[in-house]
């Protein structure tokens, strides 16, 4: 545990296990799959597509689950493409142009993650009384088109507490967003009640986070593919990678 081994050797004792003695994920999986498992021939390989599957499988769709699936294939000689090999284990992979996660920010009919909590917010303006404070500040991490209006209108909606639409629309006049506020009010509502629409928006709140820790993710691993990282990007890769991976886990 981290926090355990900082706490018994402190901080640079740490950081120097994550420079000089971390091995990468990748290269952990195919060690401990090399040796609990005889792996020549072909018999050797099915019992590795068979042991890889559901540890895969705990890994989120994106870069690093396709970066595993060709060390995998480089490993233990299969002879297939990446796509080849992740349908012979049974995974799905992104295309290699594609280092991001994959189109999570919409939902059909809806429009983006950000619009979704914009209306809910909108619709229900009570329940920003009802989100964490650990998540409003995960928010400020999120790059998304509008995630500067939401953010506004959670913090108006949590100091000054409103009724309905109306309200937090007068509120708005002449200050930016108004007009893409007033727009969303007039729109149909996404939820029956108040509780549903809490439930609604932290669920869109948290993918939000959990794409901004996939894109941070992706970005950091290019950069380790091809320049390296310091101490500090290796310590900030394995937290995104044990987010992401407990967040695909609930997921499933």
């Amino acid at each position: 545990d981290p926090d355990t081994l900082v706490g018994a050797e402190g901080r640079e004792a740490f950081e120097r296990r994550l420079t000089e003695q971390a091995l990468p994920l990748s290269e952990y999986f195919v060690r401990e799959l090399g040796e609990r498992l005889m792996t020549r021939g072909a018999d050797g390989r099915a019992r590795v597509a068979e042991a890889a599957r559901p540890l895969l499988l705990q890994v989120p769709e994106g870069i690093y689950r396709r970066l595993l699936v060709e060390r995998v294939g480089q490993a233990f000689g299969f002879q297939r493409t990446a796509e080849g090999l992740a349908e012979l284990l049974g995974v799905r992979i992104d295309a290699p142009a594609s280092l991001s996660a994959g189109p999570r920010s919409a939902s059909a009919g809806r429009g983006s993650l950000v619009r979704q909590a914009v209306r809910l917010l909108l619709q229900f303006p009570e329940i920003a009384a009802g989100l964490s404070d650990s998540m409003l500040l995960d928010l400020t991490r999120v790059e998304e088109p509008g995630v500067d209006l939401l953010g506004a209108l959670l913090l108006e909606l949590r100091t000054r507490p409103a009724q309905h639409a109306a309200q937090v629309i007068e509120r708005w006049r002449e200050r930016p967003g108004e007009k893409h506020l007033a727009r969303l009010a007039t729109m149909e509502s996404l939820v029956p009640d108040q509780p549903a629409a809490l439930k609604e928006l932290t669920e869109a709140l948290g993918r939000l986070c959990q794409d901004t820790d996939r894109k941070h993710l992706d970005r950091l691993l290019e950069k380790d593919r091809s320049e390296g990282l310091t101490a500090a990007e290796k310590q900030e890769l394995q937290r995104l990678m044990s987010s992401v991976t407990r967040a695909g886990r609930h997921a499933v």
